[in-house]
């Protein structure tokens, strides 16, 4: 059964408790994000990098934050809300109804 999904809780906490979409395949539908660094005003501290939880920004060899995987992001946005310089966006990519299935 390709593309057949299966509706399962995830539980948060005994108060909050989520609902997941997931494949047959394990893949988790959920939200995309896109991360932009704005170069001109980054100064390469890389704290973006640090806290990043899903390792989505890493820093590349001329000691620069580089994304590496948009697809693990969460949205957290603790590299934008913690970044010294407001050089980084993170953004939820909208999808359009007609591009759902």
């Amino acid at each position: 059964m390709v593309g057949a999904t299966e509706k399962r809780e995830v539980g948060l906490d005994t108060q909050n408790v989520i609902e997941v979409a997931t494949t047959e395949k394990g893949f988790v539908n959920k939200k995309s994000f896109k991360i932009d660094i704005f170069r001109g005003w980054c100064k390469s501290c890389g704290i973006c990098a640090a806290l990043c939880p899903r390792k989505c920004i890493e820093i590349g060899d001329d000691g620069s934050p580089v994304v590496t995987s948009e697809a693990k992001c969460t949205g957290c946005g603790w590299c934008e809300t913690h970044c010294p310089d407001f050089a980084i966006s993170v953004r939820e990519i909208k999808v359009s109804p007609k591009d759902e299935f």
